[in-house]
């Protein structure tokens, strides 16, 4: 059995290197970039108008309130090649390229129009309410970086230069199976000492969440040979993540037939509770995960194993848990010689977080996982913690 820190250690080094490739812009949110995007235009690439106005040479102003004569109207995409006299204006919409001559625009609430003549009532400064040519964006500047995930924002920047595609690390396509003689799938029928099946839901549910290909290959009866079959499936995959089978009992079968099929096994069993006996391997470019059958300690293996190693996948540079700290609201006890993930309720009060335990039967108890935001972290050096003492800490609900 090894720590955590340790699995880790194994768990990264032995991940496959993140794959490139394109995708379109449209279907590019949640990725990472792998490459840096310049500008291929300057931005604004004229100068324009930022609101409805009217456009003039400042030097016409003089006092408040000033006349000045009606020109024409410019619209966003339209020219205007007429040029303006000592004294004109131009009633310029948003977006639109403001004329040769004109270096300033007042909006139209602050006039007032008669016949062919312009009021300005109100004194601005020069150059006011022009978006100039480049002063977001110079040519050739990069202005996305490698590394960064795609949200809104970064597809409207890369769409404002003329993007269509985007080079961008490859999501892992993911397989799921479960094993087990006594789990039926919903909707199915109860029968003799059977329950329902509540980790494959939360584990299609949760990977497809993080917008990844997520292909479910059922239930697995514990018997090798059934059990062969749907690994030897499972491994065409970039991630397969095997629910159940993975302890020490009499049809555990996961860790044998794993070997069996090809797979190394890079560790097997971690100091950790929940979760002790997760397994995780390797054939080729496929990384198997084996999670424990009980559904808290297959939702924390979730959190703390295979969200950072895909996300590593994906390349992300900051793939590891996010832990915070926390204090606690009531005295703890904890069995020393592994590292204790605790269930708890979390508080944001000002710039502190308050963990309040949450009661929790083990394991198997998923109405307490429901009660819950997140798992503090014991250590598993310490066997008593008192109230108002702080403890790391990390949130579901912030993945």
């Amino acid at each position: 059995m090894i720590t955590l820190e340790q699995a880790y250690k194994i768990l990264f080094k032995n991940l496959p290197k993140p794959v490139t490739g394109e995708v379109l812009l449209e279907d590019s949110i949640g990725y990472i970039l792998a490459e840096n995007v310049k500008s291929s235009v300057m931005m604004p690439p004229f100068n324009k108008s930022a609101v409805d106005g009217y456009a003039f040479t400042y030097k016409d102003l003089g006092n408040v309130p000033a006349e000045l004569r009606y020109i024409g109207l410019i619209e966003a995409g339209d020219s205007f090649n007429v040029k303006p006299r000592t004294g004109d204006c131009v009633k310029i919409m948003t977006g639109a390229a403001v004329p040769h001559g004109f270096d300033s625009i007042i909006m139209i609430e602050d006039t007032e129009f008669h016949g062919d003549r312009v009021t300005l009532k109100k004194k601005i400064k020069q150059g006011d309410n022009i978006s100039w040519k480049g002063e977001d964006l110079k040519k050739d500047k990069i202005v996305l970086r490698k590394g960064k995930e795609i949200l809104g924002p970064e597809v409207m920047v890369a769409a404002s230069l003329g993007r269509e595609k985007i080079k961008v690390y490859k999501k892992p396509a993911v397989s799921v199976l479960n094993t087990g003689n006594e789990i039926v799938n919903p909707p199915g029928k109860l029968s003799g000492n059977t329950i329902y099946n509540s980790n494959g839901p939360l584990l299609v549910s949760f990977f497809k969440n993080l917008h990844l290909e997520v292909n479910y290959l059922g239930i697995a009866k514990d018997t090798e040979p059934i059990l062969y079959d749907k690994i030897k499936e499972g491994l065409k995959s970039d991630v397969l993540l095997i629910s159940g089978g993975v302890s020490v009992g009499d049809y555990d079968l996961v860790p044998y037939v794993l070997k069996k099929a090809g797979v190394k096994i890079l560790f097997h069993t971690v100091k950790i509770k929940p979760g002790k006996p997760v397994l995780v391997g390797r054939k080729g470019n496929t990384v198997v995960f084996g999670l424990p059958g009980n559904p808290n300690s297959n939702y924390l293996a979730c959190h703390i194993f295979i969200v950072p190693a895909i996300k590593k996948i994906m390349g992300y540079d900051d793939y590891r848990l996010k832990v915070k700290q926390g204090i606690i609201n009531a005295d703890l006890s904890n069995t020393k010689g592994r590292i204790h993930f605790v269930l708890t309720k979390i508080e944001h009060i000002g710039d502190e977080y308050y963990l309040n335990p949450v009661k929790s039967h083990g394991s198997a108890d998923v109405p307490s996982l429901s009660e819950s935001d997140g798992f503090m972290i014991l250590h598993e050096d310490t066997a008593y913690y008192k109230k108002g003492s702080k403890l790391p800490f990390f949130s579901w609900k912030e993945i």
